[in-house]
């Protein structure tokens, strides 16, 4: 049977006893469904994991614990994968950051776009509050027990300039004439930066921009397709090639 996740920042001993919020002991006996004498996992987003059982519980106040062990648990990837994405609108972000996190993405920084209206910059800060909250779920929900880290917005630029030094650059475009298999002549590498665009793809100033700081430019194929898709997709490769879903 699978033992129930949560995410608690704080680090702890063997013995301790914890008092938890009443919002998580809402979520634990309304969602979760445990009761006394129940056993749950913490996880506190550094590859440490708690063991803890259920001592006593107040549904509409608090929950106690004790945690039973303790253990270190890295399911991280070889490979570190740092994925720039364009801002999309709300639905569409919300699914690629959980699907990032899913398939062990290192660290994903919002790019965004040329002309980006002012008013939904305001809303950035409130949406990576959001984003964040997706993250630790998701982390809960698949098993990983590493936060995904999201950095400050950016733009394409300032982006490109931070990774000024950096080696392993790809943006995936539709209409390259380089195909996947070219990518294998890079190993062994350890750290790949990587950018996906919009529907609509770059501006001509943006793809001035990567190219200028040396993008390698790759097909994910002749199909066009979704930006959701096209995430998936080029982090699968990836994991697959350089990451831990080739062994």
């Amino acid at each position: 049977m699978r033992i129930p996740r949560i995410y608690f920042s704080k680090s702890c001993v063997v013995g301790e006893i914890l008092i938890l919020n009443k919002n998580i002991a809402h979520y634990v006996v309304h969602v979760l469904r445990m009761k006394i004498n129940n056993v749950i996992e913490l996880f506190n987003g550094n590859n440490i994991i708690y063991r803890a059982k259920i001592i006593d519980l107040n549904k509409y106040s608090k929950i106690t614990l004790v945690i039973l062990c303790r253990s270190y648990k890295s399911k991280e990837s070889y490979i570190k994968l740092h994925l720039g994405q364009l801002v999309l609108n709300s639905k569409k972000m919300d699914f690629i950051i959980q699907k990032a996190v899913e398939l062990g993405v290192n660290t994903i920084t919002p790019i965004i776009p040329k002309n980006y209206n002012i008013n939904k910059f305001n809303l950035l800060n409130i949406k990576i509050k959001r984003w964040k909250n997706i993250i630790t779920n998701s982390c809960a929900q698949c098993g990983r027990n590493k936060i995904m880290k999201i950095e400050t917005p950016k733009s394409i630029l300032d982006w490109c300039i931070l990774l000024k030094e950096k080696n392993i650059k790809i943006y995936f475009y539709p209409y390259s004439n380089n195909n996947i298999l070219k990518l294998k002549k890079l190993l062994p590498i350890s750290e790949i930066y990587f950018l996906i665009g919009s529907e609509y793809g770059l501006s001509k100033e943006d793809n001035l921009i990567i190219n200028n700081y040396k993008f390698f430019n790759i097909t994910l194929g002749p199909r066009i397709l979704r930006v959701e898709t096209a995430v998936i997709s080029s982090i699968t490769i990836l994991q697959t090639i350089f990451g831990d879903m080739g062994n």
